[in-house]
């Protein structure tokens, strides 16, 4: 009854919030309760942004032990992680924001994209290097998903295509599979694509999709794993540990014919390892250790990577949220309903609910990473100490 209960309000506030993929919250009062002092992290820096954040989607993304780079649009920013200390800005394209979650890097360079392009900066200086100008049939994706870096080849999730670019030299192919691509993965020479494709019938929609295995030096096709009822989530990234590959689900629509469920698969041969038995919802997830830990709209929960269990669910009570879920030091961090949450990712238990920044307004987006917290708000972005226990 309590599983039938929260999936009836998933998708009552799924209709709400479909394809927002960032939503202006509205603030909310963190006091928790009158009587006793909310709890908060320790704050160690901030810095506020010379415009608004606009339309942010990208989480602030430490790329090396000693630096963040986040995007206030509509710029491009690199700090450094010990006193927020500006190193470098970059002018996006046209002043667009970019349209990525996360922002991939190597040792030498920055790579997100817009939404008609594929940009590249010198990860030091925040110089532009190189734009790739993508093909119009996927313009109006390009971004809203997971791509995928490895070296110098950058693996786009397009329309219903997938591309591997050679950064710096352009388009090395293109595979199309005649579904929406959702997410790329890249493993070895390996790249893993999920799709998504809904159906109208008399009945409500119907959902499915495939996580597919592509050659990565040929774009061919090796494998496809089908899933009907409720294809692969639209909002999260495809996880893998280099022998199986995770996958969740959620609904467009906010109907579906099956439950939702996360699925292992064998990188190899596409073969299912298991799936879970509880319906979860994935709006994101990550893979720390053996466990994954994932946001279900209406708060966060932990399954064993090895079995499918769901180990602890828990409802942050405020507002819906589609936002990347950050780890650090065992702890979740996760912004929803315009506020920071902290969750134990042992226990699920919230140690820090509903906190605001100090300048009052929205709560965007939480990463984690050397030793810090990063939390960006409409106005600017923090930097606090980790959750430690019996500090407050």
């Amino acid at each position: 009854m309590e599983t039938k209960k929260r999936n009836t309000i998933l998708l009552l506030s799924l209709v709400f919030a479909i394809f927002l993929q960032c939503k202006i919250d509205l603030p909310i009062d963190d006091d928790e309760d009158e009587h006793l002092p909310p709890k908060r992290l320790a704050l160690r820096w901030e810095y506020k942004y010379e415009k608004g954040a606009g339309f942010l989607t990208l989480s602030p993304t430490v790329v090396s032990d000693s630096t963040i780079v986040f995007s206030g649009a509509p710029m491009l920013e690199s700090l450094t992680i010990l006193n927020g200390r500006l190193l470098w800005q970059s002018n996006l394209h046209n002043d667009m924001s970019l349209q990525s979650d996360h922002l991939l890097y190597n040792n030498e360079i920055l790579v997100a994209p817009q939404t008609d392009r594929v940009l590249v900066w010198d990860r030091k200086s925040g110089n532009s290097i190189w734009n790739y100008l993508v093909p119009k049939e996927d313009v109006g994706s390009v971004g809203l998903y997971y791509n995928a870096l490895e070296g110098n080849c950058f693996y786009l999730a397009g329309t219903s295509t997938v591309q591997k670019i050679q950064l710096l030299d352009g388009l090395s192919w293109s595979t199309r599979f005649y579904q929406r691509i959702v997410a790329v993965l890249v493993q070895d020479t390996l790249v893993y694509a999920s799709t998504f494709k809904s159906d109208n019938r008399k009945d409500g929609a119907y959902e499915i999709g495939n996580v597919i295995s592509i050659h990565a030096v040929t774009g061919d096709s090796l494998w496809a794993y089908s899933i009907s009822g409720s294809a692969p989530s639209y909002t999260a990234p495809l996880l893998g540990d280099g022998t199986t590959i995770y996958v969740g689900s959620n609904s467009a629509s906010g109907k579906h014919t099956d439950i939702f469920r996360t699925y292992a698969i064998d990188a190899h041969d596409g073969d299912l390892v298991w799936k879970t038995s509880e319906e979860v919802f994935t709006y994101h997830h990550i893979l720390i250790g053996d466990t994954i830990y994932g946001n279900d709209g209406l708060g966060l929960y932990a399954l064993d990577k090895h079995t499918g269990d769901l180990l602890w669910q828990t409802d942050l009570e405020v507002g819906h949220g589609e936002r990347p879920v950050a780890y650090w030091d065992g702890y979740l961090y996760h912004a929803k309903g315009g506020a920071l949450h902290v969750v134990d990712a042992r226990t699920g238990e919230i140690v820090i609910h509903k906190m605001l920044g100090p300048d009052k307004s929205s709560v965007r987006v939480a990463s984690a990473g050397a030793g810090a917290v990063f939390v960006q708000t409409n106005q600017h972005l923090y930097c606090y100490e980790p959750y430690q226990p019996g500090e407050e």
